[in-house]
Parts: C-alpha cells; sequence; structure tokens
C-alpha cells in the first residue's frame, strides 16, 4: 500500500455515505417521481455536473432521466451509459454530448457497475484533459491488464475498506435496498472509482503509477 492508496481510502470514507444516501433515497422513491426527480436534481448538483445550459431545461431533462430509470428493461452494458445521449438534448448541453454527465446519471441506477468518467479517471487511462471519449471505450479500457492490476484490491486494503464500509452500511440500513453480492460490488467498485480518481488527479497515468522509475 501507498500513499494513492491511502488517500483512495480517504476519498471513499469521506463520500461512500453521501453516495449511498443518495442512492437510499432513489430505491425508497421508485414509485414517487416526484421525490425521485428531486434527488436526481440534488445528485447532479452535488456531483457537480449540473451546467448551467442544463439546468435551463431541468424539467424536460429530469422527467427524461425518470422515464430512464423507470424503464426495467435497461440492462447494464457500457454502450447503454452512451445512448442517454439519445434521450438528453444536445440543446440542453452547452457543449454537446457530455460522457462525465452520462456516468453520473447513470450510477443511480447502475451503482455496482459504474466508474465515474471524469478528467482525473481519463488521465489516469492516458487521455488528454481535452479528449472526449465514449464511456463504451472509457470501460474497455478499464478491462486492460495494467487498469486491470492497479484495481484488484489487494488483502490489505479490502479489509480496511470492508470495516469501514460496513459501519457506514448499517447505518443507512443499505441492505433493505441491495443484497449482500450487490453490496460487496458495490464497494469494491467505488473504491476503484476513488483509486483511479486519485491516480489522474496526482498527475500520473496508470502506467506511471505502476513503473514510478520510468515516468516522463
Amino acid at each position: 500500500m501507498n500513499s494513492i492508496h491511502v488517500q483512495a481510502i480517504g476519498e471513499f470514507c469521506a463520500k461512500y455515505k453521501i453516495e449511498l444516501q443518495y442512492l437510499k433515497t432513489d430505491r425508497l422513491n421508485l414509485n414517487n417521481l416526484t421525490n425521485r426527480r428531486d434527488n436526481i436534481e440534488k445528485w447532479i448538483r452535488y456531483i457537480g455536473v449540473a451546467r448551467r445550459s442544463l439546468l435551463a431545461h431541468r424539467l424536460q431533462f429530469l422527467d427524461a432521466v425518470v422515464e430512464w430509470y423507470q424503464n426495467d428493461n435497461i440492462k447494464f452494458i457500457p454502450s447503454i451509459v452512451d445512448s442517454l445521449a439519445d434521450i438528453i438534448a444536445p440543446a440542453w448541453l452547452a457543449n454537446g454530448a457530455n460522457p462525465s454527465l452520462y456516468s453520473k446519471i447513470a450510477f443511480l441506477k447502475f451503482p455496482s457497475n459504474i466508474i465515474l468518467y471524469d478528467r482525473h479517471s481519463k488521465k489516469a487511462l492516458g487521455y488528454g484533459e481535452t479528449e472526449v471519449i465514449g464511456y463504451q471505450d472509457f470501460f474497455e479500457n478499464l478491462r486492460q491488464p495494467n487498469v486491470q492490476q492497479i484495481l484488484e484490491i489487494d488483502n490489505e486494503l479490502l479489509h480496511q475498506l470492508t470495516n469501514n464500509a460496513e459501519i457506514i452500511e448499517q447505518d443507512l440500513n443499505i441492505q433493505a435496498f441491495f443484497d449482500e453480492q450487490d453490496i460487496v460490488a458495490l464497494r469494491t467498485c467505488r473504491l476503484q472509482d476513488k483509486l483511479l480518481w486519485c491516480i489522474g488527479k496526482s498527475g500520473q497515468t496508470v502506467t506511471q503509477f505502476l513503473n514510478p522509475h520510468n515516468r516522463n
């Protein structure tokens, strides 16, 4: 374990309860569309993707997202995240397609599958800050052997994560909304998300993180 792992654990512990609270509120309001819509709006504001151009069309946007959430026939595959471009009108976004926004919307529906797309996680995968890639390409890059090596949680890190996570999960009674297998997957996915984010935020790519003596 190194300082980036420690930072990732810190990020996880600081944000996991907040993320679970949004998930819990969403699951509590599956049949209350007004409350579900309000929770989605609070989530996108919290996560930092509520741009002025989007909020100018907030009601149309939120109605479209809630309708997508309500469709139980939608199952997770990476291209599903990119398909949000088909329901979020380009006029609602200042700069066109926004994979970062799509990943954050999809998180509430598929929390055990999503690693959030942002400039730091892109940096960790070797992409430039202004380079735009779809979520499917981003997700496929997460399957590369060197990235998988980074994202495999060692026993010490996983043990520390589990102890902290279980306290948070029990406090929110999250077991009432997700089965044990999904909770374990969610927990691990959130730490992987934070680890990738911390690597990118440090200015490194995954390759540089694995080979600290061979940085350019």
